[in-house]
């Protein structure tokens, strides 16, 4: 089995909880965040941790992990098949583009850890259907 075919996704689906997930009408609801807010320009989404989320010893979830693993998701050394479902996040295209002077360099994604419960992500553009892609 790879990470990567119907049914290793549907079983990471059911372990693993993003910002938000898909109810059974494959309408985004909260997971880890308990809302979000959009600036004015559709450019800057705000995430808010839930303050009892944890992982599985007991450790809280923060939004560093978010941050972590979303930018490891994108380095192009991870080979993730999935990457490209981050190109409209400031910078993602061309940390991913060896032909671009941010090869690689994924900490000027436009993602940040505010603090503790606050995930903020830079779009490169408004895109309506956000939330949808960030439940996959």
């Amino acid at each position: 089995l790879g990470l990567f075919d119907a049914l290793s996704s549907r079983t990471m689906n059911n372990i693993f909880e993003g910002l938000y997930r898909l109810d059974e009408k494959s309408k985004p609801i909260p997971g880890m965040a308990e809302k979000y807010n959009v600036s004015k320009d559709g450019k800057v989404y705000t995430f808010h941790i839930r303050t009892n989320a944890k992982w599985s010893n007991g450790t809280p979830v923060t939004a560093k992990d978010f941050e972590f693993a979303w930018k490891r998701a994108l380095h192009p050394d991870t080979l993730s098949p999935n990457s490209y479902l981050f190109n409209d996040i400031k910078n993602a295209a061309e940390i991913q583009d060896k032909e671009s002077s941010l090869y690689g360099k994924v900490n000027e994604l436009g993602i940040k850890a505010v603090d503790d419960h606050t995930f903020q992500v830079e779009l490169k553009q408004p895109i309506p259907y956000f939330i949808s892609l960030i439940t996959y």
